[in-house]
This record gives structure tokens, sequence and C-alpha cells, in this order.
């Protein structure tokens, strides 16, 4: 069991150790994927584009991603978005054709699943990797006390 906690810390050093240790992080994160350019513009007139959000709670690596539904982003500036308007807003929006009509249908893909879920498959590989450990180390036991046995019998035999 100490090999595994051996194993989980010197994991958690070399996460912090890498050029872009904000990468593991703690708390949630809004990550976002642009779907098609738009011709809204924002209240800043930045122009925008149609995306989806998706959030995910980190520790260390992500432990859980959400569907954060569609978004308008500001082009160029991945941390800067505004979130769909009202209904009745996205419906003028759509007349005016600055939206498409209907919104195109998103899903969020494999990658975007890994990133948001990485800390499970680690934790079972460490936890599998500290069972194989404490396994080898049983095995080594006892194959020392065999030996041990077999060296004594072997002694008391000579005698």
């Amino acid at each position: 069991m100490r090999g595994l906690w051996l194993m989980f810390a010197v994991l958690c050093l070399l996460l912090q150790s890498t050029p872009d240790a904000r990468a593991y992080k703690f708390g949630s994160e809004d990550r976002v994927r642009v779907i098609q350019d738009v011709g809204a513009r924002g209240p800043n007139g930045e122009a925008l584009y149609l995306g989806y959000k998706m959030t995910v709670q980190n520790v260390f690596l992500g432990i859980y991603i959400g569907n954060g539904g569609y978004i308008l982003g500001v082009k160029g500036d991945s941390k800067h978005y505004y979130d769909l308007p009202t209904a009745q807003d996205v419906e003028r929006l759509q007349r005016a054709r600055l939206l498409p009509n209907p919104l195109p249908p998103y899903r969020m893909d494999f990658a975007d699943y890994l990133y948001g879920y990485l800390f499970w498959p680690i934790l079972a590989l460490i936890i599998i990797a500290g069972m194989w450990m404490d396994a080898v180390k049983r095995a080594r036991q006892e194959a020392d006390r065999a030996r041990q046995e077999a060296d004594g019998w072997a002694n008391t035999q000579r005698s």
C-alpha cells in the first residue's frame, strides 16, 4: 500500500512540474468549441461564432464534464463568450439571418470526454499497479519463506 501512495505522490509531482502546470488544477473550468461563424456581433461590436460550452471539474485532472449548451463566443478569444440569448432573441436573430435556423446539432467528441474524465483511468491504473506490486511482493515473500523452510529441512536431513 505504501508503494501505491508513493506512485500517487510521484504522479502529482510530475503533473505539477510540466511546462503547462496550469492544465492540472482544482475546481471548474469552462471550455468552448466552435460550431460555425455567425453574422451576429457582440455588445462591443466584436465578431462572434456559434459554439458550445463544456464545464470540467478538476482534481489535478478532469473528474467530470458537463454539457453547458450553446454559446456565442468571441472570435479569436477562447476565454470570452456569451450565453445564448432567450428563445425570442434567438428567433429574431435567426429571422435576420444572423444565426442559423435551425441551430446545428453538436456533440462532445471522444477527446472532450477523455479530457473530462482522465482522472479515473489514471486512478484505476495506479490502483492496479499497486495491487500488482503488492501481489509480487507477497509472492516473493512466499518464495523466500518456502526456500528458507526447504533449506531448514535440508539442513536437518544432513545432521
